[in-house]
């Protein structure tokens, strides 16, 4: 029998995932998964209170931790943490010293088990150790795991106080069997075997093997040098140049270009312009091609020409302005991890093919840009060794970014030209075949298929029709792709070719609900309206939740006075769909052209609860309470139409007066 998930678990389950997504994102935003709270350590008091004793422990750390194991390292009778972090120090051991000085009360236990025929370890063991001069009893149950990632050591530590011997131990093993266990002294370490009764003593105490080390104070953020191991294509940058002529960036084809962000107020950004002026020699004799742009308002771009004819820039210059800048920290946004806000200096080592090799916020020496520009003329394996920050044997694949997500930030930020033209300069990597071929392929005409349908939404119909042809030139068979290419066509009026790319979906999936309803609004645009009744039935069939063909059904049914069916159809609209507002107000109209006055008040009620600008239906309503005898009802709507300017509000009004005549 088959089972399909509930519409509700479905919707829990994208909410759980949306839910995941976001905290990735602000995680890759820079944020900490547990808000950079100091650790806290908490000593039980004793009937249900606790005392905050994180300071005087020692263990406040401001660390963003995640797993906790206690164990006892140095084998003296006080449990030792290790602690690991998402940020650093990852890993970090804390030495507890609190059984130094022989204290008086500082007496304890640890006992291990060994099961026969229960699990070796003694997974799930009850142990109760009672002692003499006390009435209480102390018990431990041995876990195969104890906390969120992470796992404590399986020996058993049992703290005595001022106890010095023992009444009993006792183990319940896996199963139900108690055995007794002789021999335990206070201050030891033992083994328990199932089966033996006989506690089996182990040595006590070893060195601690690892150095005391200081906790560093955060140190200012430095500049970021980010080399990439896969390079990433750049979109395309306008900047304007000196003679303030709009241009794009070309690289040369056989050198490397620094791009460099600047501004006139920027301290750093005038130390980093003058060494490189300095040093022009050596940066042309390495090949390198140096444009600074700065990002100075216009009324301050006199400040950042003196800086430069003050320090004699050798290199082209050049202003930045928004569209570039969006473009930048779309980059940025991909390459760091976490990413961090755009700052100046900001600076793009791009190679011949206009990739970027090097990405530098903050201040970059001449002495590594340099060596970073020799190094982007090395093959695909020295770039990948070069981009590690320390030395080592790749275990896997380098880190292929996500250019799409350039993309779609691009567009986020409104530039869809841009977009699109990055979409379709992309391509495929060079030497992908078999499936990554097909998944990159895939990739690209799914971005551009987005795109493309963000552009029809918006009616820039041309601009989409190109990024729908992007799409189907890598995916030729692309249902969705030539829907929208035939909607988009429709939107210009272009009805022919319309017609021809909805059949060719309908070709490839006869049961394609959308490119059937599709379809029926082209058959409407051309008078076929029985063809269209026909298509939208079909639609409907294969999709009772699509509130927008029953919509389109129920007008052409009512355009033939088939108002029996309109009203069947607007009401499975208005069930798929309860906020369709065109539906409910034709599905008031034909109420009330019905003689429903009163069910169709109720429904002009509720398109101008959701609009209440809509002066038709502002009117609709006011001839509805006329139509129903409640006069005083059609004023009040004859006040709002006057009160809006409406042309409206005249025939309320002189349909109101007749009435009142009657």
């Amino acid at each position: 029998m088959s089972h399909s998930p509930s519409t509700a678990g479905v919707a829990a389950e994208q909410s759980y995932l949306d839910g995941w997504a976001a905290m990735y994102r602000l995680i890759r935003q820079g944020h900490s998964w547990s808000g950079r709270e100091r650790n806290t350590c908490f000593l039980n008091l004793g009937e249900g209170e606790f005392a905050d004793v994180s300071a005087v422990s020692g263990l406040d750390f401001p660390d963003d931790g995640r797993a906790l194991a206690v164990v006892d390292w140095d084998q003296d009778g006080s449990l030792d943490l290790w602690v690991t972090n998402r940020s650093g120090p990852r890993l970090r051991f804390l030495h507890n010293r609190s059984a130094r000085g022989g204290s008086l009360g500082h007496r304890w236990v640890a006992l291990r088990l060994a099961g026969k025929t229960a699990n070796r370890d003694g997974i799930g063991a009850r142990v109760e150790v009672r002692p003499a001069a006390s009435d209480r009893t102390l018990v431990r149950t041995v876990h195969a795991g104890d906390g969120f990632l992470g796992q404590s050591s399986k020996w058993l530590h049992f703290g005595l106080g001022n106890d010095r011997a023992l009444d009993e131990v006792r183990v319940i093993w896996p199963g139900g069997r108690a055995e007794v266990f002789e021999g335990v002294d206070v201050g030891g370490r033992f083994l328990l075997v199932q089966g033996s009764g006989e506690a089996r003593p182990l040595p006590v105490g070893r060195g601690v093997a690892l150095e005391e080390g200081a906790t560093p104070a955060p140190l200012p953020e430095a500049g970021l040098r980010t080399p990439l191991s896969a390079r990433v294509p750049l979109p395309r940058l306008a900047y304007v140049d000196e003679a303030g002529r709009p241009t794009w960036f070309q690289p040369p084809e056989d050198g490397r270009t620094l791009i460099l962000l600047w501004a006139s107020w920027c301290a750093p950004c005038r130390v980093e312009l003058s060494e490189l002026a300095e040093r022009a020699r050596e940066v042309e004799a390495a090949g390198l091609r140096v444009l600074a742009l700065s990002v100075d308002l216009p009324d301050d771009r006199g400040k950042a020409e003196e800086l430069l004819e003050r320090i004699s820039w050798p290199f082209e210059r050049g202003w930045a302005e928004g569209e570039l800048l969006d473009v930048v920290e779309a980059v940025s946004e991909e390459v760091l991890d976490p990413r961090r806000e755009l700052a100046l200096p900001t600076s793009l080592l791009v190679d011949a093919s206009n990739h970027l090799a090097v990405l530098y916020r903050g201040s970059v020496g001449v002495d590594e840009l340099l060596a970073d520009a020799v190094r982007t003329e090395r093959g695909p394996l020295d770039v990948r060794a070069a981009a590690a920050p320390f030395p080592g044997r790749w275990v896997g694949p380098p880190r292929v970014h996500d250019v799409l997500g350039i993309a779609h930030r691009l567009r986020d930020a409104g530039h869809v030209g841009m977009t699109a033209e990055y979409l379709r300069r992309l391509g495929v990597t060079r030497g992908a075949e078999g499936a990554e071929r097909a998944e990159a392929s895939s990739g690209l005409a799914g971005s551009s298929l987005t795109l493309a349908d963000d552009l029809a939404r918006e009616g820039r119909h041309l601009q989409a029709i190109e990024s729908y042809e992007h799409a189907l030139s890598l995916e030729p068979e692309s249902v969705p792709a030539l829907r929208g290419l035939g909607l988009s066509h429709m939107g210009l009026g272009d009805l022919e070719e319309a017609g021809a790319h909805l059949e060719r979906a309908l070709a490839l999936d006869r049961a394609d609900a959308l490119s059937h309803a599709a379809m029926g609004m082209v058959y409407g645009k051309r008078g076929e309206l029985e063809q269209a009744r026909g298509a939208f039935e079909r639609a409907v069939e294969l999709d009772a939740g699509n509130a927008d063909a029953w919509y389109r059904l129920a007008s052409v049914h009512a355009g033939a006075r088939r108002d029996a069916r309109a009203l069947r159809a607007l009401r499975k609209a208005l069930e798929a769909a309860p906020d369709h507002l065109s539906a409910r107000r034709t599905l008031a109209i034909l109420l009330h052209r019905g003689g429903d006055v009163a069910a169709a008040k109720v429904e002009y009620g509720i398109v101008l609860e959701a609009d209440p600008s809509d002066e038709e239906t502002t009117f609709r309503l006011g001839l509805a309470h006329i139509h129903g005898g409640t006069l005083d009802g059609a004023q009040t709507q004859l006040e709002s139409l006057r009160a809006a300017g409406s042309p409206f509000a005249g025939r309320l009004e002189l349909a109101l007066l007749q009435a009142r005549e009657r």
